[in-house]
């Protein structure tokens, strides 16, 4: 079992995205957020992922968790946030959502007037307005 864990470690951290990764920080550190990362993408779209649930199906301490993010320039919320925003405007872009409740649903927030709040706040301009990439 500690063979399969160690695998997926080292896995993870051969393939997935730095978003979140500082030249400073330990190997061991860069493998927790990159797992993190992972899993926090892979559950966007749950309204109740939380530091909790995320150090939970991490392995790690809450307070391990948030010593991890203290070293990076935003919060795990803030973290969070902005994945949810920035897969938000993936979808508005690709025009592959039917209203803006589904895309808000779809990234894990059930109050469309807060989603479309943020996202302006986030973008400058309304989800409704977001521009095409075609």
């Amino acid at each position: 079992m500690q063979h399969a864990k160690l695998l997926n470690l080292i896995v993870l951290t051969l393939s997935a995205p730095k978003e979140v990764m500082m030249s400073e920080m330990s190997a061991i550190q860069s493998v927790h957020l990159k797992r993190i990362e992972h899993y926090v993408n892979l559950n966007l779209a749950n309204p109740d992922l939380s530091p909790n649930t995320v150090a939970a199906a991490c392995h790690i301490s809450i307070r391990y968790l948030h010593k991890l993010f203290a070293s990076l320039p935003y919060s795990f919320s803030e973290w969070v946030k902005m994945l949810r925003l920035k897969q938000a405007n993936h979808i508005l872009k690709s025009k592959s959502y039917v209203t803006i409740e589904e895309v808000a649903y779809r990234v894990g927030y059930g109050d469309q007037s807060y989603f479309s709040r943020i996202y302006k706040q986030y973008f400058g301009y309304p989800p409704r307005d977001t521009p095409n990439t075609g």
